[in-house]
């Protein structure tokens, strides 16, 4: 699975080791998609929402959009990486997902409010309240995509385990 760049003793390795390629099975990706996607219209609704909802202008609320839909953007990344999209690492890579979604908005936030003069509690408290609604929304659509697939490691049934001698009190 690995393919190298160069010859010799210069190739190049496209997956280092530290991200070993193993054979498990991919994420279907098609299940993912629809449902990160909406989780990402539903994030900027109330991100959009919620900007309006305490005070917010039509400037402020097209920024708190923006910025939930660039970070929902984010949630779809590991879904379409390969190297990422794969059963054995998706969990990580979404978990890693929701801490740059949270990072973006708080620097998106921050520098719109500075750069811009936008009205600060209502863009902040909006974009994260959308930011919020996808990063669950995403997590709970991966959780239930990871649940159904079918395992690779199969826990032994209490049945199939060799009997434990038991010990002796009577001594």
């Amino acid at each position: 699975m690995f393919f190298r760049v160069g010859y010799g003793f210069l190739s190049i390795d496209a997956f280092p080791a530290c991200l070993p390629v193993t054979t498990t099975s991919s994420i279907p990706v098609a299940k993912y998609l629809p449902k990160a996607v909406a989780a990402g219209v539903a994030g900027v609704a109330v991100g959009v929402g919620a900007c309006a909802g305490l005070g917010g202008e039509s400037q402020a609320m097209i920024a708190a959009g923006s910025v939930v839909a660039i970070a929902a953007a984010l949630g779809v990344i590991p879904a379409i990486l390969p190297p990422l999209a794969r059963t054995d690492r998706f969990g990580l890579a979404i978990l890693a997902g929701t801490m740059a979604q949270t990072l973006l908005a708080i620097a998106a936030a921050f520098a719109l409010t500075t750069m811009f003069e936008l009205p600060r509690r209502p863009l902040v408290l909006g974009s994260f309240a959308g930011v919020f609604v996808v990063m669950m929304l995403q997590a709970v659509a991966a959780a239930m995509l990871l649940n159904s697939m079918p395992s690779h490691n199969p826990v032994p049934s209490s049945s199939s385990r060799p009997s434990q001698p038991s010990a002796d009190t009577t001594a």
